[in-house]
């Protein structure tokens, strides 16, 4: 008798732990993507590599796993150009899909100018999407039911490169400059081989030289260096020199960037015209406030572009100078679809998005129903088996 209550009672086990592992199979793909984490992969350090690199490259790679779902609300005000001096923004990121909606606001706005959120949403005058399978823009007084024209769709592949670029590049001067310097992530400098994927600018070659790191008060390691790129740009090719590139990082928190000036200089092909010693400045300053976006996205983003067709005279003519103001930033709040066309009358078939999955939502009572369901059948077997053994 109790022989058989054992062979059953080992059923019973055998028949539970097969339940349960389908649940968890099917738990770990109802996890939605917006909770998976994703940051860059964190390079082999060979033993050429200081201590210090190291550690900065570490930092780094740990910040971006941080943001690696974040929407950020924040407003651009420019110097310079013909443009309105104010645009405001509001960010979309998750893993390698980026999408902005932007707005520009009166030229006499000042830093007390919020951001409108509600009109972010409902007067998308500048929707654009970037995702690694496709892109789309919108925008407004078309003539259409919806007042929306689709402006690109199904791009090639080298020109969904190349804006996938332009996206990161904008975010690497104001939302990620914790981490960068211009438009090229530190790690990018300091790996070998070069990783430009986070980059506008294809970096083919880097050579990085007189490279000294100090450590100063208030948490501070200086990094100073000179560096040589060869670049492939759209125009052609063009040798970058960074000359006395300096940059301030915050040993206690995962050496982001508080400050960084670089003097360069070009050759080759630079745009659209032909350079040979020009030469520009560049300087970043960062203002963090704590607790503010995980600690790792500023507050406060300044730049200052100096050019002057000598060295001597960089710094006595007024420089080009951009602001970044971020407002809010939350994380984990992204989903796929937040990448969506539909929301704007965009048909998923006319840039080739495959169907949304189900939410999460539907599936969490999917399986506490099956794990219900598999429990009682469980102890109705259970019973049977116990009063025929009783009989």
């Amino acid at each position: 008798m109790r022989g058989r209550a054992g062979s059953i009672s080992s059923k019973v086990q055998r028949v539970f732990l097969c339940c349960m592992g389908w649940v968890g199979i099917l738990s770990c793909l109802a996890i939605p993507a917006s909770l998976q984490v994703y940051g860059e992969t964190t390079p082999t350090i060979s033993s050429s590599m200081d201590e210090w690199k190291a550690k900065v490259v570490t930092g780094h790679d740990q910040i971006a796993k941080v943001r690696s779902n974040m929407r950020v609300v924040a407003r651009q005000l420019k110097s310079y150009g013909k443009e309105p001096r104010v645009k405001a923004y509001s960010w979309w990121f998750m893993r390698d899909n980026f999408k902005y909606h932007r707005i520009k606001l009166s030229d006499k706005a000042d830093h007390e100018i919020k951001v409108d959120e509600s009109s972010l949403q409902t007067r998308p005058g500048s929707v654009w999407c970037v995702t690694p399978e496709y892109e789309f823009c919108l925008t407004e007084g078309q003539n259409k039911a919806d007042q929306m024209k689709v402006l690109r769709t199904s791009l090639q592949e080298k020109d969904l490169d190349y804006w996938h670029r332009m996206v990161l590049s904008e975010l690497n001067l104001g939302i990620w400059s914790a981490t960068a310097i211009m438009d090229c992530p530190l790690r990018s400098i300091l790996i070998d081989p070069p990783d430009s994927r986070h980059s506008v600018i294809k970096i083919k070659r880097i050579d990085l030289n007189s490279v000294k790191f100090e450590e100063r008060p208030e948490n501070v390691l200086r990094m100073t260096f000179n560096a040589e790129f060869d670049m492939a740009l759209p125009k052609g090719d063009s040798t970058l020199k960074w000359v006395d590139a300096i940059v301030d990082l915050d040993t206690a928190n995962r050496f982001r960037i508080l400050k960084a000036r670089v003097e360069m200089t070009s050759s080759g092909v630079s745009g659209v015209q032909k350079s040979g010693g020009y030469w520009s400045a560049w300087e970043q300053e960062l203002d963090y406030v704590e607790g503010f976006g995980g600690d790792v996205v500023p507050k406060r983003v300044v730049t200052r572009l100096f050019e002057s067709p000598t060295r001597d005279a960089l710094f006595k003519s007024k420089p080009q100078e951009t602001e970044y103001l971020i407002d809010k930033v939350e994380f984990g709040t992204v989903t796929p679809a937040d990448f969506r066309g539909e929301p704007y009358g965009v048909p998923a078939s006319l840039i080739e998005q495959d169907p949304l999955p189900p939410t999460a939502a539907w599936w969490w009572p999917w399986i506490c129903g099956l794990l219900g369901v598999n429990a009682l059948l469980g102890l109705v077997w259970w019973g049977k088996r116990r009063r025929e053994s009783m009989a």
